[in-house]
């Protein structure tokens, strides 16, 4: 009889363990690859395998579930080179199989070559066996499930539709002040709380919109940004028009936007991408990000577009004297700074660089009182402003990636 380990791929839960140790005389090494026949197509069902024997030597084997299957890394320890038969006729070994939900434990079976003592032990340590696939694929859920998307509140939903209306509109008289104290902002930061423990990147903010692509033809180019590029979706929907798509989300920073990256832009294989971030990486709003490590995250955005055949278009950071949120945080030199390394990046992958911050910027380095009513975002006149670069960089692009 073969002591393969592979022998019984076709049937592996019934592996003759049973009717081999009892029609013969048992053996160790028998008996062992038996079991490690069982625990190997086991594996694919567990947590993690663990088979070890007491005599005749040190020996242990330990069996991960390999990368895969999404969960622990395999590895294999011997302690001892060989496994034999002890001199007093029986071995002692031990079997630990769980996954995620429950577990199932076989410790220390003495087998010996007495009939009697022998049939039954590896009769039910078969059976343990043969049931242990169905228990495990009992399980509810697989242990690397994500939370679920959390809904969004239609009364949150219609109160910042209004907020993104009056902020985009030249003649209203929007500050943020007029809507603090109001339930529904206290019910978004409920809801802010719940995605900053779940879902830190927000990937569920699109999950649909980018499902329903699916099949679609692929969009010209995908805008990815914080706030200013949310709302430019609605403050400018000419643009937003001919395979043109809006992938912004509001406070978020580059290292947020670098997690949700391959799937609200790559996955979605436009011609280009274009990339707007910095604005709330200076007001600190996940904390302090060093200027080498926002520039690695617009690499890293890069590079996977690049890597895609994504054409890259680089948007300089708007203008900005403070933060209405973060009065303390000055960023004006260290945005004149990061736009010029913007610029020379841009140049340097082979990219395309759109200098809105020329457009917008005041005297001191502030967004033009006219084009915006918070100092941060611009209202529609802003976006106005900012249209003819978009276009520029647009077609740029679309030429770029034909040549």
């Amino acid at each position: 009889m073969s002591n393969d380990p592979d022998e019984h791929d076709q049937c592996p839960w019934l592996a003759p363990l049973p009717i081999y140790s009892i029609l013969n005389p048992i053996d160790c090494m028998t008996l062992y690859h038996r079991v490690l026949s069982i625990a190997m197509h086991s594996i694919k069902y567990l947590d993690s395998v663990a088979i070890w024997t007491f005599r005749p030597s040190d020996f242990m084997l330990a069996l991960n579930t390999p990368p895969q299957y999404n969960r622990l890394s395999a590895s294999v320890k011997f302690d001892a080179p060989t496994l034999s038969d002890s001199n007093d006729g029986h071995c002692v070994f031990g079997i630990v199989m769980s996954n995620s939900k429950q577990s199932t434990h076989w410790r220390q079976f003495e087998v010996k070559n007495d009939p009697l003592i022998r049939w039954p032990i590896t009769l039910a340590l078969s059976a343990a066996c043969i049931a242990l696939p169905f228990a495990a694929n009992a399980q509810s859920a697989p242990a690397d499930a994500a939370p679920p998307c959390q809904l969004e509140d239609p009364d949150v939903t219609s109160f910042m539709a209004g907020v993104v209306h009056d902020l985009l509109d030249p003649d209203s008289n929007f500050t943020h002040q007029s809507i603090r104290g109001a339930p529904e902002l206290a019910t978004l930061q409920e809801g802010e709380k719940y995605r900053q423990k779940n879902d830190w990147a927000y990937v569920c903010k699109y999950k649909d919109a980018n499902a329903a692509l699916s099949g679609e033809p692929a969009p010209k180019v995908v805008f990815m940004g914080d706030s200013i590029t949310e709302f430019w979706t609605v403050g400018d929907k000419d643009l937003f028009s001919d395979g043109v798509i809006g992938r912004g989300i509001s406070g978020q920073t580059s290292t947020q936007m670098v997690a949700r990256f391959w799937q609200d832009v790559v996955a979605l294989h436009p011609t280009a991408v274009h990339i707007m971030a910095g604005t709330n990486d200076l007001a600190e709003n996940t904390g302090y990000v060093r200027d080498e490590d926002y520039k690695n995250n617009i690499r890293a955005m890069a590079a996977m577009a690049q890597s895609q055949g994504i054409v890259v278009i680089l948007a300089s950071i708007p203008p900005a004297k403070s933060f209405g949120w973060r009065a303390d945080i000055k960023p004006v030199e260290r945005i004149v700074s990061l736009n010029q390394w913007l610029k020379d990046y841009a140049e340097e992958i082979g990219g395309i660089y759109v200098d809105y911050y020329a457009a917008l910027v005041g005297d001191e380095g502030e967004l033009q009182a006219g084009y915006t009513h918070d100092g941060v975002h611009p209202q529609r006149l802003g976006y106005s402003a900012m249209h003819d670069d978009a276009v520029a960089a647009i077609k740029k692009a679309v030429a770029k990636a034909e040549n």
